[in-house]
């Protein structure tokens, strides 16, 4: 297939870096197991040294919070809506509760309290779940865009690219799955309206139309695969095939020279 071919592609233009390299350093020594070592030294540093190195750097420099602090502020955030709408006293019996009548099509104020209470935790638990994904979104970007300097990292992000899968499929299948969740929800709204009967109040059952729905009208969620990062990683690929051509071709000339 394509994909196939465009990943031997890539490694043809990652094999040609290491052979300039080799030209390089051939060049620079007379010995010819001294310049093999230091292709492996460098080969070394720009494949696992230099990423684990930057990975640390962007750590420390836009740190972010961990999964059990993100996990506590949101509980606090939730209690203080609980009590805000249920507050209990010391026996446990509700003081005045907000809701202390259930949902049904007969009483619609206390079918929209309760879609209030709903709505407010559901607020809170998606922006704290999708603020801390993002986070940990920018930073591993961030992290990304350094380490390209890399022609062995951006080799492994095109790679990652064709074959649909990495940190940033994941990033564009987040993305996609998100806006699915409000087509989704926009669709649950739009076939209510169009029930006289309901009361339409989202997203509690009993405030919402109880007629059924077509299964062939439910919106289909269809993950887009984008191959546009991989387009700038190989013209990185080749820019960096044409700065090492250039380094070897000068630093053989010179040599010659000599």
């Amino acid at each position: 297939s394509l994909r196939i071919l465009g990943m031997l592609g890539l490694f043809a233009l990652l094999v040609s870096i290491f052979i300039f390299l080799g030209i390089f350093f051939s060049s620079r020594v007379s010995n010819a197991i001294t310049s093999l070592v230091w292709l492996l030294l460098t080969w070394v540093f720009l494949a696992f040294v230099f990423p684990n190195l930057l990975g640390i750097f962007v750590g420390n420099l836009n740190p972010i919070p961990s999964v059990d602090e993100v996990s506590l502020r949101r509980e606090a955030q939730l209690k203080q809506i609980g009590d805000q709408f249920q507050p209990f006293g010391a026996d446990g019996e509700p003081l005045s509760s907000k809701l202390n009548q259930a949902p049904s099509t007969e009483n619609p104020s206390a079918t929209r309290r309760w879609a209030t209470y709903f709505t407010t935790r559901k607020e809170i638990e998606t922006k704290s779940l999708d603020e801390h994904i993002d986070q940990q979104f920018r930073q591993v970007q961030l992290a990304r865009d350094l380490t390209q300097i890399s022609p062995i990292a951006t080799f492994q992000y095109a790679m990652e690219g064709l074959a649909n899968t990495g940190i940033v499929s994941y990033m564009n299948f987040v993305k996609q799955a998100r806006r699915y969740r409000q087509t989704f929800i926009d669709f649950i709204k739009t076939e209510d309206r169009g029930d006289p009967e309901s009361l339409h109040i989202y997203p509690v059952k009993e405030g919402l139309s109880q007629k059924p729905v077509d299964p062939d009208a439910v919106p289909v969620f269809e993950e887009q695969i984008s191959y546009r990062n991989v387009l700038s990683q190989v013209g990185l690929l080749v820019l960096f095939n044409l700065l090492f051509f250039i380094i070897a071709q000068v630093s053989f000339l010179m040599s010659e020279v000599k």
